[in-house]
């Protein structure tokens, strides 16, 4: 099974050795799709991944970045796999999946895994990344790490025109869904994100989604954001995250449902993660001593305390 992993130009020098761990646990060929990378940024990314013989790259042809969603469309239209997999920059799994993906393959048309990054047990329905079902039930894939099949996804484009795109707009939506009763639900502004129109088109074509909740990959959630911060914010490092105090489901819930977002406090606690996850990262590739993680949350330090073993056991033999 090959592998499609879109980085940026300035994400490539910290998570490039995260998307090389596929490789370990059976995947034989990573396509690191490069979006909005010029001469000198592309020519840096072919030298850096110069010393990893199964990675190939995959540059796109243009100077603006893509949406995630259209990077991931134009990798599918140059891909020839049956199984179309793809994965975030900054997902890796920590022991081998392959099996339990190709068992759930027999069954469904979509296999997710890495889910919910923002490490809340907050049941969220509706079209946002997280989410893997409308508020009506209907079941969503997410675009952390997916597996499609390549047939399925023709058929939806064939029937719906949709791809894995996102939307911003009513106006926006392909007239083929536009009626569905989840979409008419919608309030502007509003988010369809990656892959939920895809998803909807899906299940009007009776195929299935099915969402793997494994220990066996890592999932940091918004090192994109964060590395923005990091490189922004003069590359300073930083030794101690102390994280913010959640309110209770409930309250997380019903603003989620109200505000067709999540509550801020959730994106102060993702951006939180992300920024310790960075520094933890870059500690470990410099060598240098590893930040402090602080909560008074117990599942949340039991997640924290995932994280930095998996990662640690990354770069161990490096």
């Amino acid at each position: 099974m090959n592998i499609h992993i879109v980085h940026l130009p300035q994400t490539f020098p910290y998570l490039v050795d995260l998307s090389a761990a596929f490789n370990k646990y059976g995947f034989e060929r990573i396509i690191l799709v490069a979006n909005g990378f010029n001469l000198d940024e592309i020519k840096a990314l072919r030298a850096y991944t110069s010393r990893y013989s199964f990675i190939d790259i995959l540059d796109i042809p243009t100077k603006r970045i893509l949406s995630h969603g259209q990077a991931l469309n134009y990798a599918f239209e140059q891909s020839q796999d049956e199984l179309f997999c793809f994965a975030d920059h900054d997902i890796f799994p920590t022991q081998p999946i392959i099996e339990d993906i190709q068992s759930a393959l027999l069954e469904f048309d979509v296999v997710c895994l890495g889910d919910r990054p923002e490490n809340t047990t907050t049941d969220y329905k509706g079209f946002a990344a997280s989410a893997i079902a409308t508020q009506s039930g209907t079941p969503l894939a997410t675009s952390f790490f997916s597996v499609f099949k390549r047939p399925a996804v023709n058929l939806a484009n064939i029937n719906y025109k949709v791809g894995f795109e996102q939307y911003f707009r009513k106006s926006q939506i392909p007239k083929t869904l536009a009626g569905h009763k989840d979409i008419q639900a919608l309030k502007e502004p509003f988010l369809v994100d990656t892959c939920k129109a895809l998803s909807l088109a899906l299940h009007l074509n009776k195929n299935t989604i099915t969402h793997l909740n494994t220990d066996k990959v890592c999932h940091f959630g918004g090192l994109a954001g964060a590395i923005n911060r990091f490189i922004n914010g003069g590359k300073t490092i930083k030794k101690e995250f102390i994280a913010p105090i959640l309110p209770n489901q409930k309250e997380l819930e019903y603003h989620y449902n109200k505000h067709q977002q999540r509550h801020p406090k959730v994106l102060e606690l993702k951006r939180c993660i992300s920024d310790y996850s960075l520094q933890l990262i870059i500690a470990l590739q410099e060598k240098i001593t590893l930040p402090y993680f602080v909560s008074e949350d117990k599942f949340l330090n039991e997640s924290i305390a995932q994280i930095k073993h998996a990662t640690q056991q990354l770069f161990i033999h490096k």
